[in-house]
């Protein structure tokens, strides 16, 4: 049967090493993190941000971050009144599952992501995987 829940991890590796990560599920176009680590300096906001280009530009319209932390607050996102929230989770999750655009090998060089003046181009050319 099709689930309308999709397990994703997003990784960032330097050469041979996971310097950081994270774990989380799409249910319609929200995404929600579960848990992440890093291991190198600066990993981690790289892996985040590269991971919230690909999100908005795969169609996701929510990523739920968690708990209130001060560096997700730092790299910019936002809290809202929980009513809201609850609202937009509902309505979201009611969607289909929306694939991820990107290499169908499961790869993407998050440097180039973003670096490009348009990474909408890069994930393009890949398609759905």
């Amino acid at each position: 049967p099709d689930s309308k829940v999709r397990i994703h991890t997003f990784e960032c590796w330097q050469g041979d090493d996971l310097v950081a990560g994270e774990l989380g599920y799409a249910c319609g176009d929200v995404y929600t993190s579960l848990s992440g680590f890093s291991s190198l300096s600066s990993a981690g906001s790289v892996q985040c941000a590269a991971t919230a280009n690909w999100l908005r530009l795969s169609g996701y319209k929510l990523w739920d971050l968690g708990m209130e932390l001060p560096y997700k607050l730092a790299m910019g996102a936002k809290n809202m009144p929980r009513a809201d929230f609850l609202r937009l989770i509902k309505q979201a999750r009611q969607r289909p599952p929306l694939a991820l655009l990107g290499p169908q090998d499961d790869s993407f060089d998050a440097r180039a992501l973003l670096d490009a003046e348009d990474p909408r181009t890069l994930l393009a050319a890949a398609g759905p995987r």
